[in-house]
């Protein structure tokens, strides 16, 4: 059985996770638009 502990847990792993994936998208969006301004 789950309790709640393992939930919130769970919860607080899974909100990290989406935080970082989206610091990682967003750096790579970055990085790939400077050098496209920098070209044109």
């Amino acid at each position: 059985m789950i309790t709640y502990a393992d939930l919130i847990q769970t919860g607080i792993f899974i909100v990290a996770l989406v935080g970082l994936c989206y610091t990682i998208f967003k750096e790579k969006k970055n990085s790939r638009q400077l050098p496209q301004i920098a070209g044109d």
